[in-house]
């Protein structure tokens, strides 16, 4: 009778290394660096879309606002518009003069409300369910309540008591600098969201907070410093551009003045 063998594979087996701490921790903190990597990945990608979007609504608002001015003998909307017999009354603003060329849908059709999300007046950055920093996010215009020369903002006010003619592209000194509509954030009674902005070359100013009435720097934004984002423009010859509160030319009163003064 042969003596019985061993399996030949038995020793070598018992010769494989066991992981040691280390190398499970290693391999543990490598998971962990390529799970962040990735997050981190897709959420920026994810708001590079959501900017390319937002870019693309005030494209097609750009486009709408010169379908309007071709209407009506080349007038810009009204950013508010009302009855000159009812100074206390206002029939529409600037989003819903242009709802035959882009459509204006509404979160309660017969009257108020904020445009849908989804909609091309509405950032899609913008939480469409909470107030970007206390405010109300999206589009918005900067209001022109005077009609002297060296007014800010080229949609006219024309209710509550302020009646100003309408401003004429044509009239427009520098429409490729002059702005006409961006990301923006304001406190308003009306249930219209953020259709207008007050600014002028002396308070377009640079802080950590938000100004109650101004642009809204919402792509990118770290959640703390509100300077750490961009805010999409759209000028009057309709292209549209990102800007970081650290841009220099905000800090250049010359190109303040010719972003926010027509003429």
């Amino acid at each position: 009778m042969f003596a019985e063998q061993p399996h030949r594979y038995a020793r070598q087996s018992s010769r494989q290394p066991a992981f040691t701490l280390i190398e499970v921790l290693v391999s543990i903190t490598i998971v962990l660096i390529l799970a962040v990597l990735t997050f981190w990945g897709t959420k920026n990608l994810s708001e590079s879309a959501k900017t390319a979007r937002c870019l693309g609504n005030l494209r097609q608002i750009g486009t709408a606002v010169l379908g309007y001015a071709g209407d009506h003998g080349g007038a810009l909307p009204f950013l508010v518009s009302g009855d000159a017999d009812k100074p206390s009354s206002h029939n529409s603003i600037w989003q819903q003069d242009l709802d035959s060329y882009l459509p204006y849908p509404k979160v309660n059709p017969t009257g108020g409300g904020r445009p849908l999300a989804g909609s091309p007046f509405f950032c899609p950055s913008a939480d469409p369910n909470k107030s970007w920093l206390g405010t109300e996010p999206d589009y918005a215009a900067v209001g022109r309540y005077s009609a002297n020369e060296g007014a800010s903002g080229v949609f006219s006010q024309n209710a509550w008591g302020t009646f100003v003619p309408a401003l004429k592209l044509v009239n427009i000194r520098n429409p490729e600098r002059c702005l006409m509509v961006a990301d923006a954030c304001t406190r308003h009674s009306v249930l219209d969201g953020s259709w207008s902005m007050g600014l002028n070359a002396d308070n377009l100013t640079v802080s950590a907070g938000v100004p109650a009435s101004g642009l809204a720097p919402r792509h990118g934004h770290n959640g703390r410093d509100s300077r750490s984002g961009r805010v999409n423009m759209l000028f009057c010859d309709t292209h549209v551009e990102a800007f970081s509160f650290a841009d220099p030319r905000l800090k250049d009163r010359a190109f303040v003045q010719s972003l926010l003064v027509p003429y």
